[in-house]
């Protein structure tokens, strides 16, 4: 027996029950600018409670001060032309917590035509974690290739200082006399360089 398709009630909760339980902040506004959907991960990330942040503009709640001209353009401009820099792609940019704290979002915006009026559904994920794991992988990776430089320099050091010190002692050997007085304190500088070079090498 074929089951019986679910009424629009029943789709239209299923629906707001996804969006509620979604790991990324779901945010809806009209044109005009106003927050008309806001679930409980943008509660968490923006640290605006539902009831205060809808009705309140997109602008003056998550906008950084800095961005909020080109929004005001970038929205002009979608109305008047169906497209902007930030529709229907993912950007990433500066969210602005209640607190003040500016950090940085991945935003995906869909824009939704319903009654001749436009609605904008905006999915932000907080990357700010993300950032910082790929910031202290680059900075491994430099210090092991200042590791890898370091020890590839201190081998040749050591292969020059091996001839050096393979020269004096011959030096040493079948000359003598002031040769040796002038050979020794170069042989053991030679050899104190020899075994910094190990250690860097090493």
């Amino acid at each position: 027996q074929a089951m019986r398709p679910p009424t629009l009630r029943a789709q239209e909760h299923l629906h707001a029950t996804v969006l509620e339980h979604s790991l990324d902040a779901f945010v809806m506004m009209d044109a005009d600018g106003r927050i008309t959907e806001w679930n409980h991960q943008a509660e968490v990330m923006f640290g605006w409670p539902r009831e205060e942040a809808l009705g309140r503009t997109i602008e003056s709640t998550i906008v950084p001060p800095a961005l909020r001209e080109a929004h005001r353009k970038g929205l002009s401009a979608f109305l008047a032309t169906g497209d902007g820099p930030v529709i229907r792609r993912r950007s990433v940019l500066n969210g602005l917590r209640r607190d003040g704290e500016e950090f940085p979002v991945e935003l995906m915006i869909v824009p939704i035509r319903i009654s001749g009026r436009w609605l904008f559904s905006g999915f932000l994920r907080d990357i700010s974690k993300q950032i910082e794991t790929e910031e202290q992988l680059r900075h491994q990776q430099k210090l092991d290739a200042i590791g890898q430089l370091t020890g590839g320099v201190a081998h040749d050091f050591n292969n020059l200082l091996t001839v050096i010190i393979g020269n004096l002692d011959l030096l040493i050997t079948r000359h003598g006399g002031p040769a040796e007085d002038l050979a020794k304190p170069a042989l053991q500088a030679a050899e104190r360089g020899a075994s910094l070079g190990h250690v860097a090498e090493g």
